[in-house]
């Protein structure tokens, strides 16, 4: 029907879905993995992680507040969807990765807009 938003599997409206690709994490840097959009809740719904260097573990946060950590072997890519969305706690604030040691992680989120 004209007018109508249609709606994923899980019941996320398609046009507040979104995903966003993290260039290469090789250090313990904190990185932006989703980035801060205003008034708006990202919250994350699928993870895949790819790892080019040593074994590493990821460490995801919302804003400040460490939210998952995931073990990640050397030379591997790993995938999570998550049960359901994990809700950001602050909107207008970014998601971030941090890494061990000397990987070289590429970090893929699926999310959804909560405005």
């Amino acid at each position: 029907r004209p007018g109508r938003k249609s709606r994923s599997i899980d019941g996320s409206v398609r046009d507040l879905r979104s995903d966003q690709t993290t260039s290469a994490i090789v250090d313990t840097t904190v990185t932006t993995i989703i980035t801060a959009i205003a008034s708006t809740f990202n919250d994350n719904i699928w993870f895949i992680f790819s790892n080019a260097g040593t074994a590493t573990t990821v460490t995801i946060k919302d804003d400040t507040t460490t939210r998952a950590t995931f073990y990640l072997p050397a030379n591997d890519t790993r995938g999570i969807s998550l049960p359901a969305p994990m809700p950001q706690a602050v909107v207008n604030k970014n998601w971030t990765a941090t890494c061990t040691g000397t990987p070289s992680v590429i970090v893929t989120t699926g999310f959804v807009k909560n405005i």
